[in-house]
């Protein structure tokens, strides 16, 4: 069994800071966004990002406010923040 998605994304979270760079993922009524986004502000339960692309009709630097993973409620791989490993 290899290592648990969900955990290693909590811990991920716990060590969030402004200025890294993140996967954002939202839902629009054209279906799933997801861009490159850096971290501009943490909150406990949200994060908001500025977008590095440019995506449907979001510019480049638009600010979304999305849910970390412990906002269990609101946070899914669709609604949130997923950690860039690709650098």
């Amino acid at each position: 069994m290899g290592p648990d998605p969900i955990l290693a994304q909590h811990l991920e979270d716990q060590k969030l800071k402004i200025g890294q760079q993140v996967v954002a993922c939202w839902r629009t009524l054209t279906g799933r966004q997801s861009v490159r986004a850096t971290v501009v502000a943490l909150k406990p339960r949200s994060v908001v990002v500025a977008l590095q692309r440019a995506t449907g009709d979001y510019p480049l630097g638009y600010r979304l406010e999305l849910p970390r993973i412990s906002d269990f409620e609101h946070w899914s791989s669709d609604h949130g923040i997923l950690f860039d490993r690709t650098g």
